[in-house]
C-alpha cells in the first residue's frame, strides 16, 4: 500500500527529513538528516543509503551501484542567483579497479518563473531553474524548484549516475 505525503504524514516526524523518489516511483525513501558542516547536508536512508547536497545541489551518495563520490561545481555560489546562462561541472565515481572516473559537463541553464508545483499536498508558486548537462558519455538534465525570491530548493530532480539515472 503506497503512503500518501501530506501534511499530516509529515507532522509524525520529529526531526529534519527528506523523501527521495526514483522517477517511476516504484523506489522511495525517507531520509534523516545525519550531519551538516559549511552548507554540506548529508541524509541517511534506514538501510545506510546517504546522499549529500551542497544549497540543494546533489555533491555524492553512498551506497547505490555507482556511487557520486565528489562533484566539482566552481561557480555553485552563483548558480541560483538566476542570472547564470551557462557554467561547467565535473562528477567523480570510483570504477571496478579502484580508479576514480571523471564525467566533465558542459551545462546551458534557463529559468521559469511562477511555475506551480506540487509539494506533499499543497500547490505552491515557485521558480523552476533547468539545467541542460552535455558531456561526450551522455547527457542528463536536471530540475531545480525554488522558493520565489530565495536560493531555497524545494524539490528537485538530480541525475546521480549512467547506472542509477535520476
Amino acid at each position: 500500500k503506497e503512503i500518501s505525503k501530506d501534511r499530516k504524514w509529515l507532522s509524525k516526524f520529529k526531526q529534519p527529513i527528506i523523501s527521495l523518489s526514483s522517477l517511476d516511483r516504484r523506489s522511495q525513501a525517507t531520509l534523516v538528516a545525519l550531519g551538516n558542516y559549511k552548507n554540506k547536508l548529508t541524509w541517511v536512508s534506514s538501510d545506510g543509503i546517504s546522499v549529500s547536497f551542497e544549497d540543494g545541489i546533489l555533491i555524492a551518495t553512498r551506497g547505490y551501484s555507482q556511487d557520486l563520490m565528489e562533484s566539482k561545481h566552481g561557480d555553485l555560489e552563483n548558480f541560483f542567483n538566476l542570472s547564470l546562462k551557462s557554467r561547467k561541472k565535473v562528477y567523480r565515481y570510483l570504477n571496478g579497479q579502484n580508479e576514480y572516473e571523471e564525467l566533465k559537463f558542459s551545462c546551458s541553464i534557463s529559468v521559469k518563473k511562477n511555475t506551480t508545483s506540487q509539494i506533499l499536498d499543497l500547490r505552491l508558486k515557485t521558480t523552476e531553474l533547468t539545467e541542460i548537462c552535455k558531456s561526450k558519455n551522455g547527457n542528463h538534465t536536471n530540475l531545480y524548484y525554488l522558493l520565489p525570491g530565495t536560493k531555497i530548493v524545494l524539490k528537485s530532480k538530480q541525475w546521480i549516475s549512467q547506472t542509477n539515472g535520476y
